[in-house]
Order: structure tokens, then sequence, then C-alpha cells
């Protein structure tokens, strides 16, 4: 399963009510991590997870973790307007 599949697999898999869907999105979320350590996005799937957890702190650093990598790819361009 590719990177894109697994985090659409576990947007869907959060919302179930399967007995394990915690689980399955720890490890697939983990899997991600591996095939792509540089992808924003796994690092944002993981912290939904701590935070449904009520793993804040982890949750935090791993928001964190995200948003330097968007940073460092260019994705993010903060601009002030004065009026």
């Amino acid at each position: 399963m590719n990177l894109n599949l697994n985090l659409n697999f576990f947007s869907s898999l959060k919302k179930s009510d399967e007995p394990d869907a915690e689980q399955q999105c720890c490890n697939l979320s983990d899997e991600a991590e591996k095939a792509d350590p540089t992808n924003p996005e796994v690092y944002q799937c993981k912290a939904s997870i701590r935070i449904s957890q009520t793993k804040t702190d982890e949750a935090k650093e791993l928001i964190n973790k995200s948003v330097d990598l968007w940073l460092g790819k260019g994705f993010f361009f903060l601009t002030i307007y004065r009026y």
C-alpha cells in the first residue's frame, strides 16, 4: 500500500467503530513514517492519534515536526499586510 493510500485509509479507519481501530491507526502511521519520514502529513496523522489518546505533549511535538517539514518544503508563506 502506498503512502497516500495509507493516509486515506487512516482517515476512514479513525472514524470507524472497529475495536482495534486505534492500534491499526498507530501501525499505519508508523508504516507511513518509515516509508517517507519527510512527509509532514504523516506527523499530522500521528498527532491526531495522540490527541485522541489525550497525549497532548506528544501531539504538540509531532505538530511542530510537521510544521518544520512544511516550512522546509516552502509550502508556507507568511505575509503581513498593513492596512
